[in-house]
């Protein structure tokens, strides 16, 4: 399984277009089939940005962009300087990468809000 991180910016998304033809010709190369994920992160709703790119991804790689993603957070820059982790706390961030994780576990997430 390969899980393909995107910012909402226009480089990230060359760059992930860059890496599916990369994985497109590994597959070939290697007569490999490679799971796929595409992971929108740093998502703010208070950003037209964030929307846009969310929209085109949404277009280009629909079924591979995972319907759960990580919005932006001072949680995970906070916790990365601390001797906390996201998990310790009731956050966005937490439930966010609950939500991600279950989703790449398959997890049936009916009960789960976000």
């Amino acid at each position: 399984m390969v899980v393909l991180p995107i910012n909402p910016d226009k480089f990230s998304l060359l760059g992930l277009e860059k890496h599916l033809a990369d994985l497109k010709d590994l597959e070939a190369e290697f007569e490999l089939t490679l799971e796929k994920h595409i992971l929108f992160s740093k998502f703010d709703a208070r950003e037209s940005s964030s929307h846009e790119i969310l929209s085109q991804c949404m277009e280009k790689f629909e079924d591979l962009l995972l319907k759960s993603y990580i919005r932006t957070s001072s949680e995970i820059k906070n916790s990365i300087g601390s001797s906390r982790t996201i998990f310790s706390s009731k956050s966005h961030a937490k439930a966010d990468f609950d939500l991600v994780t279950r989703e790449l576990l398959n997890f049936d997430q009916s009960n789960v809000e976000k």
